[in-house]
């Protein structure tokens, strides 16, 4: 009876010893999880999502450092103005999905090379007088210079998106052009001809037939010039009213 009591005795002490150690280990944590919100909070990451973040991540038994790694790509980015989102959204499905966190980490940088790659495509056509005057036309009373920087993060978002997909760099610099085609033939909002090529690239269309599509008006990677049903030629994109266009003739009566 002793004996099974001192079994008893020493297992509880086991436990409790590995649970102090543990509590300390976490206490020890703690710093560094403060550290990196503060540097991310300075970097313009919003508060709530990080308080998100910090919950997953600390409930899956993510260290401090490699909490840091992995949101060290969303603050170099957002230091940088360009857009995070798609880390902290990688971020939180890894954690769900119970991904190790050095595996989170390495998916993390190739984003994040993805979003600085395409930057250097995007931001040079962004600035182009053609591209602004399309901007500025499609803003329709809202800020323009808000109307840009939506226009910008979805279209590096998507180019990234491209880009991780084994898109050729020489691709990549056709974008813009074909783009401007799309845009002119589809004759569709510029936020509409960047998605249509982003649902190309995750549908797995491989990347010569999406530049082929999009210099063609296709956003679909249907028929050339198909687009979304109810969209093509909006009303007010042209100065004239779709539905007041006469209709084509049927055919002499009787037939």
């Amino acid at each position: 009876m002793k004996k099974i009591n001192l079994s008893i005795l020493a297992a509880l002490f086991l436990v409790l010893g590995f649970s102090a150690t543990a509590d300390v280990a976490f206490a020890q944590d703690i710093p560094n999880y403060t550290e990196i919100v503060e540097t991310a909070r300075s970097a313009g990451i919003d508060q709530a999502r990080l308080d998100l973040l910090v919950q997953r991540a600390q409930e899956r038994g993510v260290t401090g450092e490699q909490f840091g790694s992995m949101m060290q790509p969303a603050i170099s980015l957002a230091n940088s103005n360009l857009p995070y989102n798609p880390v902290l959204q990688k971020v939180m499905e890894g954690l769900a999905k119970r991904v190790p966190a050095p595996q989170i980490s390495q998916v993390l940088v190739r984003i994040e090379s993805g979003l600085n790659r395409s930057a250097v495509i995007v931001d040079g056509w962004i600035g182009q007088d053609q591209t602004q005057s399309m901007i500025r036309s499609e803003s329709r009373g809202r800020d323009v210079q808000l109307a840009t920087a939506q226009f910008r993060n979805q279209l590096l978002e998507n180019s990234a998106q491209a880009l991780q997909q084994n898109i050729r760099e020489e691709q990549m610099q056709q974008l813009p052009s074909a783009l401007n085609a799309a845009q002119l033939q589809s004759r569709l909002p510029a936020a509409a001809v960047a998605n249509g090529m982003a649902e190309q690239v995750l549908s797995g269309v491989p990347a010569g037939n999406i530049l082929e599509n999009l210099f063609k008006g296709n956003l679909k990677g249907g028929p050339p010039g198909f687009t979304p049903p109810g969209l093509a030629n909006p009303p007010g994109r042209d100065g004239e009213d779709n539905r007041r266009r006469p209709k084509p003739p049927t055919g002499p009566p009787g037939n």
